[in-house]
């Protein structure tokens, strides 16, 4: 390609194939990965497209259907790593953003940059979510120019009335269980703000091997929960600024698994926006012990071993702990260490009574 073209701004209105012409054979990779916004209505914020991969390719155009009667699309920028490139734009029909970048030097697209485009939601625009789905890629190399089936990761844009960072921890009384034991579960939820919410569910299907569930839930600061129920928790909860809302599970193990997950998360309305909805879901295992009357006896242990026993766990004689040996004895009944056991200079022993 020559370094003499019109500037890419205007390319940008053209398809790449019609001012490039294929060679033939030219592979290139260009993988894609939008990323998400959000913003309140009248409001901006940028979305990020990743450049993921991009071994061969000088250039590429991307487009982006978007929701034309919620969101406005401005003007891309690239991040600093793209200098050698030109970023520019045009819209060839409502709806549809057309990313150009090209290299007047055919220099190679770097991995891992980042175009950030703004968009804007319009002041009318309703709450919930709109997609941001990448159609074609058209890619470019020194020796030609090809559409090429890549890995396009599509994101999305959030459109809301309210903002509230919620939180949701859960917590096992026990961390080992035996067939028929109580198991009981602290579930907590927690609204730090900047807006109150109302309508947030919180689920917990909870697991087949713990029958005879009932629950109960207290709440501060203002907030509400249903006050007790029985089986799967599916309550709705309203949480002002600082509110909370503690439910605590409690069933019967009955299962012969060697351990019991459980998870918990919540369901937001669409007109709430949550930052971080890593800690709106979280998982806790307990492990069940399956065998009883454990003995250990003439073994040397290096690395890192965990035993269980349900009555009770006797170590020794000849059960020797290296120095590279980290053993955990656990135990529903008692520990034994009989004669003959030992732990060698730097191995490391801990005992665990439930």
């Amino acid at each position: 390609m020559s370094t003499r073209r019109p500037p890419w701004a205007a390319v940008a209105a053209l398809s790449l194939s019609g001012l490039l012409a294929a060679t033939g054979g030219a592979h290139a990779q260009a993988d894609l990965t939008v990323g998400d916004g959000a913003a309140k209505p009248a409001a901006s914020a940028e979305v990020s497209i990743e450049v993921v991969s991009s071994p061969g390719a000088s250039a590429l155009q991307l487009d982006i259907p978007f929701d034309d009667g919620l969101l406005t699309a401005g003007t891309p920028v690239g991040s600093a790593g793209l200098a050698d490139h030109v970023v520019s734009h045009v819209e060839p029909q409502p709806g549809l953003v057309r990313i150009v970048l090209h290299s007047p030097t055919n220099t190679a697209l770097p991995t891992g940059e980042v175009v950030r485009v703004p968009f804007t939601a319009k002041p009318a625009a309703t709450v919930g979510e709109t997609p941001l789905a990448p159609m074609a890629v058209e890619v470019v190399t020194p020796a030609a120019a090809v559409v090429l089936p890549l890995t396009l990761t599509p994101g999305s844009f959030h459109i809301y009335s309210l903002e509230a960072d919620l939180g949701l921890t859960l917590v096992a009384d026990r961390s080992l269980v035996a067939d028929g034991d109580p198991l009981g579960y602290t579930l907590a939820v927690a609204n730090p703000g900047p807006d109150a919410v109302i309508s947030v569910q919180v689920m917990d299907t909870l697991p087949a091997d713990l029958v005879s569930v009932s629950w109960s839930c207290t709440s501060a600061g203002g907030a509400s929960c249903t006050s007790a129920g029985s089986g799967d928790v599916a309550d709705t909860v309203d949480l002002p600024l600082s509110g909370s809302a503690t439910f605590a599970i409690a069933g019967t193990v009955s299962t012969g698994a060697s351990f019991i997950d459980n998870s918990a998360d919540l369901q937001l309305p669409d007109e709430i926006y949550d930052p971080e909805l890593a800690d709106n879901r979280d998982t806790v295992t307990v492990d069940v012990c399956v065998d009883d009357d454990l003995v250990l006896t003439g073994w040397n242990i290096g690395g890192a071993a965990v035993f269980d026993a349900c009555v009770t766990l006797t170590a020794g004689p000849s059960f020797n702990v290296q120095e590279t040996g980290v053993v955990t004895l656990r135990s529903l009944g008692s520990v034994i260490l009989r004669n003959g056991f030992s732990v060698e200079t730097g191995g490391s022993l801990t005992i665990s009574l439930h």
